[in-house]
């Protein structure tokens, strides 16, 4: 038996014997990891987008950021 399907046998012997409200808890968890994995895929599908970008637009985008926004006027609290 491999490691994988000893870990999911021990599991489901020790979940035998858990109440429905403990179960439910686990359910919630398990589907809680399902959640933040996939949105850490989504997440990681954007690396490398900006890889072949120009680097003055790159440097626009990161560097001079604060002071994009300072000229852009829809960020002007004062109008």
């Amino acid at each position: 038996m491999n490691p994988t399907s000893t870990i999911k046998t021990a599991i489901i012997h020790k979940l035998d014997f858990l109440s429905i409200e403990e179960l439910r808890k686990i359910f919630e968890f398990v589907k809680k990891i399902n959640r933040d994995e996939e949105a850490h895929d989504r997440l990681l599908s954007f690396a490398g987008s900006w890889q072949d970008m120009d680097k003055d637009i790159f440097d626009d985008l990161t560097i001079n950021l604060a002071q994009n926004r300072v000229k852009d006027t829809r960020f002007d609290l004062f109008d």
